[in-house]
């Protein structure tokens, strides 16, 4: 969401899927910039790759340690 008070999405991530109920909806995950993010989809791509850094260490310490919070 742009946060300018109209709420406008401009980016979604689609999680890798497998297509176990239908061979047809099969795909890898993918970002997709919308139409109202197209004029600052660097800046979109670069935040989305340091965000999913951050949740993967974050993943990575829980598994490692045990859980906790």
């Amino acid at each position: 969401l742009v946060n300018d008070g109209s709420e406008t999405l401009v980016a979604r991530f689609h999680r890798r899927n497998i297509g176990l109920f239908s061979h047809n909806s099969a795909h890898p995950a993918y970002l997709e910039i919308l139409p109202g993010g197209e004029h600052m989809a660097d800046l979109i791509f670069f935040t989305f790759i340091y965000i999913e850094k951050i949740r993967k260490e974050k993943e990575r310490a829980t598994r490692n340690h045990g859980g906790g919070g």
